[in-house]
Formats: C-alpha cells, sequence, structure tokens
C-alpha cells in the first residue's frame, strides 16, 4: 500500500517531473512540436502521473487543514462549557426557581 505521507507523495511528485521533463526534453530533441508532444501517449501519461502526485499533495494539506479546524473548533467548545459550568456554579447550586419538569419528577430511592 502507497504511503500517505506527503514526503512520499512529494519525492513521487519530484520523480514525475523529472522523468516527464526528460521525456519532454526528448522529444524536442527529436524535432516533435509541442502540440504534437500533447498528442504523444507516454507525455499524457506522464502528464497525468504529475498531476495525480499534486492532487494527493492537495488531498493531504486539506485533510491536515480540516484535522486543525475540528481541533480548533473542539477546544473552543470545551472551553465554552467549563465556561458555562463556572458560570452556572457561580451562580449557586438550586438557588433558582423549580421548573415544571424538575418539579414533577419523583425523587430517587437510594
Amino acid at each position: 500500500m502507497a504511503s500517505l505521507d506527503k514526503s512520499v507523495k512529494e519525492q513521487q511528485l519530484s520523480a514525475a517531473e523529472a522523468e516527464l521533463a526528460s521525456f519532454a526534453k526528448s522529444l524536442a530533441d527529436k524535432g516533435i512540436s509541442d502540440a504534437d508532444a500533447a498528442k504523444n501517449a507516454t507525455h499524457r501519461k506522464l502528464k497525468a502521473r504529475v498531476k495525480k502526485a499534486r492532487a494527493r499533495i492537495q488531498a493531504i494539506d486539506n485533510a491536515a487543514a480540516h484535522v486543525a479546524a475540528m481541533k480548533e473548533k473542539d477546544t473552543k467548545v470545551q472551553v465554552d462549557k467549563a465556561a458555562k459550568t463556572a458560570a452556572k456554579g457561580a451562580a449557586g447550586k438550586g438557588g433558582g426557581k423549580a421548573t415544571a419538569k424538575t418539579a414533577a419528577k419523583p425523587a430517587k430511592k437510594k
């Protein structure tokens, strides 16, 4: 199974770009124009490998950004929850009016 590590994908990208550049140079040395090179199956395949490697790196970056955003959101929720709990505790326990819902509940037996 291929690695999901970004450094591995960057190495794959650089290798694919080098291979594409080498092949494009060999086509240029043979006198093949860029328009004709674009029609070459090997050239298209190498360009696809470069495009796929870039897409995978972008996906890794997007996943990392998503994880960072979720951690930040989770931290914010925890801080808000702690602040709400602290504010509720500072107001005093049971000092407010009982609601109809809590008043209708029977006491638990121990």
